[in-house]
C-alpha cells in the first residue's frame, strides 16, 4: 500500500469516527424533538377536546336548568290558577257566623212642630265701590 492510500483510509476513518456520533447525535436529537413536538400537539389537542366536552357538558346543563325551571314555572302557575278556583269556596269554609243579641238603651225624642209665617225682607247688601283718587303727582 502506498502512503497516499494509507493516509486517504486513516482520513475516512477519523472522520467517520467523529462525524458518525455527531451524526447519530442529531439524529437522536431531531427525533427527540419530533417526539416532544407530537406530544404537545397531541396535549393541545386533548385540552381543546376537553374544553369542547366540558363547554358541550355546560350547555346541557343550562338547558336542563332551563326546561325543569320552565317545568316549576308551569307547575306553579297550575297550582296558582287551581287555588284561585277554590279560594271563594276556601274563604267561605273558613267563615264563622257568630248570631249576638246586642241591647241598646231607648232613646225617647220630643218632636216639635212650629209653624212660622213667612214675610218678604226687602233689605238687599250692596258691597262699597273704591274712591277713585282725584289727586295725582306730578313731577
Amino acid at each position: 500500500m502506498s502512503k497516499f492510500t494509507t493516509r486517504f483510509i486513516l482520513i475516512i476513518f477519523v472522520l467517520g469516527a467523529f462525524i458518525g456520533p455527531f451524526a447519530a447525535i442529531v439524529t437522536i436529537e431531531k427525533s427527540k424533538r419530533a417526539e416532544k413536538l407530537v406530544a404537545e400537539q397531541q396535549s393541545a389537542a386533548q385540552a381543546q377536546k376537553e374544553a369542547a366536552t366540558i363547554r358541550y357538558q355546560y350547555y346541557l346543563d343550562v338547558n336542563d336548568r332551563r326546561n325543569n325551571l320552565k317545568q316549576a314555572m308551569a307547575d306553579a302557575k297550575a297550582q296558582y290558577d287551581e287555588l284561585i278556583k277554590q279560594q271563594p269556596g276556601l274563604v267561605k269554609e273558613k267563615q264563622k257566623t257568630i248570631n249576638q243579641t246586642v241591647i241598646k238603651p231607648v232613646v225617647t225624642q220630643k218632636v216639635v212642630e212650629q209653624k212660622v209665617a213667612a214675610t218678604k225682607s226687602t233689605s238687599s247688601t250692596s258691597a262699597a265701590k273704591p274712591k277713585s283718587s282725584t289727586k295725582t303727582k306730578t313731577s
